[in-house]
C-alpha cells in the first residue's frame, strides 16, 4: 500500500541522514531528581538499518553526553555533562 512505502521511505531517509543526525535529530534533555539525561527518538518501519550502524550511534550518543555539558562554558567538567543519553528506537 502506499502508507506502508511512504513509512519505508522515511525509514530510508532516517538511516541516510547519518548517526549524528539520527541521535540529535528529535532529541530532548529531562532532569528527573538531579540526573541529567538526554533522550532521542526514531519512529522506523524496520529496525535493522538502525541496529547495522549502533556502534556508530552509541559513539554518537557518548558525544552528545559530552556535548551537552560543554555548552554550559564548563569544558572537561563531567558534572555539568548529561549522566544518561538514550536512543529510542521505535518499530511502528
Amino acid at each position: 500500500t502506499v502508507a506502508k512505502q511512504m513509512f519505508k521511505n522515511k525509514t530510508r531517509w532516517i538511516c541516510n541522514l547519518g548517526p549524528y543526525a539520527m541521535v540529535r535529530g528529535d532529541q530532548k534533555d529531562f532532569s528527573v531528581d538531579g540526573w541529567k539525561m538526554g533522550i532521542s527518538v526514531l519512529e522506523v518501519t524496520d529496525t535493522a538499518p538502525v541496529l547495522a550502524i549502533a556502534d556508530l550511534l552509541l559513539l554518537e550518543l557518548r558525544i552528545l553526553k559530552k556535548e551537552k555539558g560543554d555548552r554550559s562554558g564548563r569544558e572537561n567538567d563531567v558534572t555539568a555533562q548529561l549522566d544518561f543519553a538514550f536512543l529510542f528506537v521505535v518499530d511502528v
